[in-house]
């Protein structure tokens, strides 16, 4: 039996043998890699095509669909794989994994709805019915209609709640998605909630006590907020914020739950006013000292790859970098200090890639959406 063991191959991952990703029908091993062959749930566990990519790894290699995590890991930032290994390795008892071993999972992501109020610069359609209906009206997608997994499969993934130890919810906006209330009512009336964690992904645009109470019934709750920026910034960057609404839900959400993370998806958006994002999130610390650091460096759209960004805004992202590096200085930002820097590195190492495209696709953006750049981060575009 061809096994790949843990402690002694480099180029592994776990992902395969312990999670599922599922959104909107497709079933993958995770957010990385989104060109599966239709199938349910339960086909995809015994797909060839999940095989093959188990087979690449007992081998000692890269799979081809998991070229975004090598990218990563070639630019020296941080990928899933990695991230997974971290995670997997603390909580799985297990040296050693086969190509033919039953699936022991894990952690299960459900992604049931693109349904969402925000249009974030980074996102797609199919995880926003607000960008799906604006790119329907300008004849760039097929539909305008809120996308959902079907019944078939939701029952599918039921059958399969008995083996999940962490369950992820995210989007969409999960606090906007009646599917995933349905759901927790089955795990909970099943009494299977007490031996699953939750991990929640939310904008925090909205509260609601109903969803709240469902997920107190897990054995343990994540909750992460997705911050990127702070003021007009978030504003601009995840389009449909209303900075004063969201600001106020994530302290109370600081406040309610002890295990309470902040997840950044790292555009050059961001990196341009870094500084004002991280005197917020020593506000954070300062509600809750646990605070937790999720973050990744957005490579997708190839438009906002930061390798793009013209150098009069790298001189202001390091400036911003640098400040915001000796504002964050509790271990609780690590995480988030190294990848702003590492991005820096890369950034002062690494010629401009591409400008136009992302002047291109900021510009776009911002006549469709009645936004301004200059106003927004105080320096010209171009």
């Amino acid at each position: 039996m061809e096994c790949i063991l843990l402690d002694t191959k480099e180029k592994y991952c776990p992902v395969p043998w312990t999670s599922l990703y599922h959104q909107l029908g497709k079933n993958s091993p995770c957010h990385c890699i989104r060109e599966f062959p239709d199938m349910t749930p339960i086909h995809y566990f015994n797909s060839d095509k999940l095989r093959s990519i188990k087979k690449s790894f007992v081998n000692g290699n890269f799979p081809k669909d998991c070229i975004v995590c090598e990218k990563r890991e070639s630019l020296g930032i941080k990928s899933t794989r990695k991230f997974s290994i971290d995670i997997m390795n603390q909580n799985i008892d297990l040296q050693k994994f086969s190509i033919d071993d039953d699936p022991d999972l894990y952690r299960l992501e459900l992604r049931f709805s693109n349904l969402c109020n925000f249009k974030c610069r980074m996102c797609e359609p199919y995880s926003s019915s607000e960008i799906a209906r604006e790119l329907f009206q300008n004849g760039e997608f097929h539909t305008d209609d809120v996308i959902k997994t079907s019944d078939n499969d939701i029952e599918e993934l039921k059958k399969i709640g008995h083996k999940i130890k962490v369950l992820c919810l995210t989007g969409g906006e999960p606090f906007l998605i009646k599917e995933y209330y349905d759901y927790l009512d089955y795990l909970i009336e099943n009494g299977l909630s007490k031996n699953i964690k939750i991990e929640l992904f939310t904008n925090c645009s909205t509260y609601n006590e109903k969803f709240v109470s469902r997920l107190l019934e897990f054995k343990s709750v994540e909750f992460i907020a997705s911050i990127d920026g702070v003021g007009k910034t978030a504003e601009y960057i995840r389009h449909g914020t209303k900075w004063s609404v969201v600001e106020k839900n994530i302290k109370e959400f600081a406040k309610q739950f002890n295990n309470f993370s902040f997840n950044t998806a790292i555009s050059q958006y961001t990196l341009l006013d870094v500084s004002r994002l991280a005197i917020f999130l020593m506000e954070l610390y300062n509600i809750n000292n646990d605070i937790a650091t999720r973050c990744y460096a957005v490579v997708s759209p190839k438009n906002l790859h930061f390798l793009n960004m013209p150098e009069h805004h790298k001189q202001k992202a390091y400036e911003e970098i640098e400040k915001a590096t000796e504002i964050l200085k509790p271990k609780n930002f690590y995480a988030f200090v190294k990848e702003i820097n590492d991005i820096k590195n890369n950034l002062k190492n690494t010629p401009t890639i591409d400008s136009n495209s992302y002047f291109e696709f900021t510009e776009k953006l911002d006549k469709l959406r009645g936004e301004n750049f200059e106003e927004t981060f105080g320096i010209n575009l171009r």
